[in-house]
């Protein structure tokens, strides 16, 4: 991307350079790709990604984590899924009561088709598809997306975060207004990302959609020097209004140590300004 000089206070973009795709699903075996998806037509229950792409470097290597959903090999869609013990935590108790749940719920069709997942690819020097790698987090039954990743390492550790919305989920009792930001953190990249504070819950709201003040997309950005980051979003959800679109939601502070976070007290910055 070729990015002129700022003039009068604002970015000029001249043009995008080396425009190509780089991964698209390939076999399906790894992530689901769009035949899998809408082969037959298009559902609208299914939520097809592959979208969302955050690139990061790690030891000389370079990769993409992306939203996607899991392939054949690592669980997959259809009403067996739910019979799946390992979808469902390691209480037989808790398995049984849920996947009876979900088969007698008006969520059932829903939970078959969902495989939200955090993929992850590495590229060649190039930018070209050098190795698909097995998936970072995986949401089957639960939701077919898990939005925006965010991934960085700080101390040490690996923190992975997603956007989800309680209206794509099939958990008994989140309401469609709930809105989550999901955390995890693992030693490496090839290591289980295991979730913070013991739910996988960061933050959570349930403002109205129509709530000019709404926010989405809560994007983690940490600081050099300091256990604390800076969250960033935006807010007004624009399909809602005709007059208004989305703008920059006020930023604030999130204090992170290991697997627990916190939310620092009146940390809030002014509309728009990011620090670093």
């Amino acid at each position: 991307m070729n990015v002129s000089e700022i003039e009068e206070e604002t970015l000029q973009v001249d043009g995008v350079e080396d425009l190509k795709s780089i991964f698209e699903g390939e076999d399906g075996s790894v992530y689901q790709n769009v035949m899998q998806a809408f082969g037959d037509g298009i559902d609208w229950k299914e939520n097809h990604t592959l979208r969302d792409p955050h690139y990061i470097e790690d030891n000389g290597h370079k990769y993409l984590v992306f939203e996607a959903n899991t392939g054949t090999d690592y669980g997959y869609t259809g009403e067996e899924s739910l019979y799946n013990q390992a979808y469902y935590g390691n209480s037989n108790n808790f398995f049984q009561n849920e996947k009876n749940w979900l088969l007698n719920s008006s969520q059932k069709d829903y939970a078959e088709l969902a495989n939200g997942a955090m993929g992850i690819v590495e590229l060649t020097d190039d930018y070209e598809l050098k190795k698909v790698m097995k998936p970072l987090l995986v949401s089957n039954t639960i939701t077919d997306e898990i939005e925006r990743p965010n991934i960085f390492k700080k101390d040490g550790k690996w923190y992975l975060f997603t956007s989800v919305r309680g209206s794509k989920m099939t958990i008994d009792g989140i309401d469609d207004e709930d809105i989550y930001m999901l955390g995890y953190v693992a030693n490496s990249l090839t290591d289980e990302f295991k979730p913070m504070n013991k739910t996988g819950i960061v933050l959570h709201h349930d403002l109205d959609p129509t709530d000019i003040t709404w926010t989405y997309a809560h994007y983690v950005i940490p600081q050099k020097g300091t256990d604390e980051a800076v969250v960033t979003s935006y807010m007004t959800n624009r399909g809602e209004f005709e007059d208004h679109n989305s703008t920059f939601a006020p930023s604030f502070q999130l204090k992170l140590k290991n697997k627990k976070s916190s939310v620092v007290h009146d940390s809030i910055l002014e509309q728009g300004q990011i620090t670093q």
